[in-house]
């Protein structure tokens, strides 16, 4: 009962990574992607497995989940470890190396602590980043990039204590594998694709829609119901039922599909779909308040304390605002999100978040009212 509380709880983006990444087949293919050609060439990917456990903070680390492979090497004397960690918050971590090497130790001292006294090594960690960021991985990749460091002595400077991230930007096509079955590379494809539409998919062509309802229709037949309701409890999830991406996507898919679709959007609500979305809301809330407090004090030094204050909590409101069209699956334009933040009128900003709640388009949201 426990796992089964855990994994409602656990955010949409988390439950398909760990869904399908759990699969060794499918973590094949995406650790032949993204590990040097030098490594995977050595590795026996017939031998993998899932470690057990979570080195993440799941209360400082909300945004993020984990997974941690064992790998043989083809000689069969050693194994490699490989850390993987989904990033799908919308902006990257620039601490992130820095995140990265805690998580790393701590997985050594537990190697260390069921190993006894008589080890004398560790085992190789590849630390690997899944990022489902907004615009690409844009933060540092080693923790040497963090140092703060004068400029005289940055050039050609060795630093003491190196972790250099592989990043795997879902935007980046996995095209070929030939050491994986049609049908599990159709998974880890349809699983990135689903992963990047949750910034980009209303910008999806219809040639990339068709392509994602025949990997859909491949995945069910090949490896059943089961599989394929992960991929669509994600897009229900994920996408509101006004989101220009799930709207398309159900416009091409067979009949089948559409029960599939329907299956998992009554899941979705058995299991409280709603209440997680509006604690999630409730959460950003609290967050972009305290952000907009934040902005008051630092801008009331300038200009008033109160006004600060104003400006603050208008400025937490316009990133509500935004929050919820984006959790909602409309599409907002530079300009209409550079209008909004700008907007100091709090009880403009009421209005608009209010017609946000049941709005069918951006346009009802945003319209004059007489």
């Amino acid at each position: 009962m426990a796992d089964d509380e855990d994994e409602r709880r656990r955010n949409p983006h988390d439950r398909l990574a760990r869904r399908i990444l759990s699969d060794p087949a499918a973590a094949g293919v995406e650790l032949r992607h993204v590990l040097p050609a030098r490594l995977v060439a050595l590795l026996d990917f017939d031998d993998i497995r899932i470690e057990p456990g979570s080195f993440v903070d799941r209360v400082l680390d909300e945004g993020r989940t984990d997974v941690l492979y064992s790998i043989a090497f083809a000689n069969g004397e050693h194994r490699a470890l490989v850390y993987v960690l989904l990033e799908h918050q919308s902006q990257p971590d620039p601490l992130m190396p820095w995140r990265m090497l805690e998580y790393l130790v701590w997985i050594w001292k537990r190697f260390l602590a069921n190993q006894g006294d008589s080890v004398r090594k560790i085992p190789l960690i590849i630390p690997v980043v899944l990022a489902q960021c907004e615009n690409g991985w844009t933060a540092p990749y080693r923790l040497s990039e963090m140092l703060d460091l004068p400029e005289e002595l940055k050039e050609g400077f060795v630093s003491p204590v190196e972790v250099t991230l592989v990043i795997d930007d879902v935007r980046d096509p996995i095209v070929q594998d030939q050491q994986a079955r049609d049908e599990i590379l159709t998974l880890v494809r349809v699983t990135r694709l689903l992963l990047l539409a949750h910034h980009e998919g209303d910008r999806y062509t219809e040639e990339q829609m068709l392509a994602i309802a025949d990997m859909l229709t491949t995945v069910k037949r090949e490896l059943g119901g089961e599989v394929v309701c992960t991929l669509w409890f994600y897009v229900v999830s994920v996408f509101g039922p006004e989101s220009r991406f799930r709207r398309t996507l159900l416009d091409v898919i067979d009949e089948e599909q559409r029960g599939m679709h329907d299956a998992a959007r009554h899941k979705w609500l058995a299991e409280g779909g709603e209440q997680w979305l509006e604690e999630q809301m409730k959460q950003r809330k609290a967050e972009l308040l305290a952000e907009g407090h934040k902005a008051g004090h630092e801008a009331g030094h300038k200009v008033g304390h109160e006004q600060g204050r104003r400006e603050g909590r208008a400025a937490a409101k316009a990133e509500m605002l935004l929050a919820l069209l984006e959790q909602r699956g409309f599409s907002v334009s530079p300009k209409l999100r550079e209008r909004v933040l700008a907007t100091r009128d709090e009880l403009q900003l009421q209005r608009w978040f209010q017609r946000a709640v049941a709005a069918h388009s951006v346009d009802e949201v945003f319209q004059r009212v007489p």
